[in-house]
């Protein structure tokens, strides 16, 4: 007989695999009208935070895997209607959803949000924002860079997300599509509506362009932090050696003479 291996690291529970399987659980739920929600789940507080962008609204149902309201400018921003939104739900964003930052967002992205909202109650979900931006293939076929803002309305016991209530907007023209940041805020319900940053991280799109592997630029990134090639094995549970081999291959691959002309060269072509 097998024993579990005590110090093995738990499966990483993706995007993908969580809004299949919540999905699965639901299938028999009969929602009689989604589209009308308890106003106890909206704070007015949320509602004025979400409503003073320019930007489309929704609300998203992962139990339903649809979307119960999507604003009329939805139009402005993906060139595909809010009656598209309605009518095909998740299966829309999902198609249209660049597949390199989908197994971003699906693999790491996601899995960090459910860390922070399963280490604190399901009531105070509402209270956090989370933003990052991602690419979307819009009615004619054109990648556009879409900025994306939410908040959990809605949580089961286990502090998992059923109900999303967010924005989103075209910020094409302002942010470098091969990298995808993420902040996650606490909304302060005060009378200054402040909000307090929780969390900020980069990640890189797993399509790359500039020859680049993503894990050649997470040791980019820890060399740049300081970090010795023994620190930088030790954090990515990788053999010092490849380590090594990785920067030989950036150098060579960037045409760099050392570690310093690489950063360098990194920072200015947009990849760090």
């Amino acid at each position: 007989m097998i024993k579990p291996n005590p110090m093995a690291k738990p499966a990483t529970r993706t995007w993908l695999s969580y809004i299949q399987s919540v999905a699965q659980e639901h299938c028999d739920l009969a929602i009689e009208d989604i589209t009308i929600l308890p106003d106890a789940l909206f704070s007015p507080t949320i509602f004025r935070d979400f409503f003073s962008h320019i930007a489309a609204v929704y609300v998203l149902d992962y139990r339903s895997r649809s979307y119960s309201f999507f604003s009329k400018n939805a139009k402005t921003v993906f060139d595909y209607g809010d009656s598209d939104f309605l009518r095909y739900g998740l299966d829309l964003t999902l198609d249209k959803y660049h597949p390199g930052d989908l197994q971003v967002y699906s693999q790491e992205i996601f899995p960090d949000r459910l860390n922070i909202l399963q280490s604190i109650p399901a009531s105070e979900h509402k209270d956090y924002i989370f933003t990052y931006t991602f690419r979307f293939s819009d009615a004619h076929g054109k990648d556009i860079q879409v900025m994306q803002r939410n908040c959990y309305i809605l949580s089961n016991a286990k502090g998992e997300p059923l109900i999303s209530l967010g924005m989103v907007m075209n910020v094409t023209h302002h942010v470098n599509p091969n990298i995808i940041i993420q902040t996650v805020e606490k909304f302060n319900n005060t009378a200054s509506l402040s909000t307090e940053l929780v969390m900020k991280k980069q990640y890189s799109s797993a399509e790359k362009d500039n020859g680049f592997s993503r894990r050649e630029l997470e040791i980019l990134r820890h060399t740049i932090e300081g970090l010795t090639y023994k620190e930088i094995a030790a954090r990515l549970f990788i053999a010092e050696g490849t380590v090594i081999q990785h920067r030989k291959n950036m150098l060579r691959k960037a045409n760099a003479k050392n570690v310093a002309e690489l950063v360098c060269i990194a920072i200015k072509k947009g990849y760090l």
